[in-house]
């Protein structure tokens, strides 16, 4: 896979305005709220940081931000997004830092990698004793799609795979939930069967596709009422370094 070709293509996509997209930044910045003990001054690792988009909102509230990518591309576009922050070139599945973080993030990338506990096992290692990973995965392979093909996914997760596969590399559970159901998931089965990016290429149809995404992030908060009934598509897993 070739991860600078993918990231030529993306760079001129609507990235982070998304209505899926925009729910799991607010719920991770939630976390990360939740488990930083009010400090700004943590160290904040985002693996497979991509373009850099979650980092460069965590830029307005935490001083030391770093993140890895296998793209070099991938980290030009970040770099620009967030100057600010440190990024540097890194192959999770294969290798790590010897440097430590308070919270090592992983978003829409475990799902990609094909030898997932190797990554889990260096993000492990990056981890400061008492640290927390925070993951964000497609759920349960009860919802695969071809969309799920379309996105490079070996696989989506259930809860308790991914309980074990962190208990394996000395992560215990701290909290564990899925996010996405009703509403998400009627619009993500719409959506699986529809060409987005022919969508966005059409004359026009750019700022429509702008006001529907607004529209669909308000009503998606819909679904924090249902956030424990483990039916929604996206699961979100917090750990902590034993």
């Amino acid at each position: 896979m070739n991860w600078d070709e993918l990231w030529k293509k993306e760079e001129n996509k609507q990235l982070g305005q998304g209505p899926s997209l925009r729910h799991k930044i607010r719920l991770v910045l939630a976390l990360i709220k939740k488990y930083s003990g009010g400090r700004k001054d943590i160290k904040i690792l985002d693996v497979a940081c991509g373009s850099g988009v979650f980092l460069s909102i965590l830029a307005g509230e935490y001083s030391q931000l770093y993140g890895v990518d296998r793209s070099q591309i991938g980290l030009e576009i970040a770099k620009k997004n967030c100057r600010t922050c440190q990024f540097a070139v890194l192959d999770i599945e294969k290798e790590s830092f010897q440097e430590e973080f308070d919270i090592l993030t992983c978003m829409n990338a475990l799902e990609e990698m094909k030898n997932d506990e190797s990554a889990l096992a260096n993000m492990g290692r990056m981890l400061k004793a008492g640290g927390y990973l925070i993951i964000v995965t497609p759920h349960s392979m009860k919802y695969w799609t071809k969309k799920d093909e379309d996105a490079l996914n070996f696989r989506r997760y259930e809860i308790n795979e991914l309980v074990d596969k962190c208990k394996k590399i000395g992560l215990e559970k701290v909290e564990i939930f899925t996010w996405g159901w009703p509403l998400f998931s009627i619009y993500y089965k719409f959506m699986a069967k529809v060409n987005q990016e022919k969508v966005l290429k059409e004359s026009g149809s750019q700022f429509l596709v702008s006001f529907i995404q607004k529209i669909l992030y308000h009503l998606f908060f819909f679904d924090d009422k249902f956030i424990r009934f483990n039916r929604g598509r996206i699961l979100f897993g917090v750990f902590k370094k034993i």
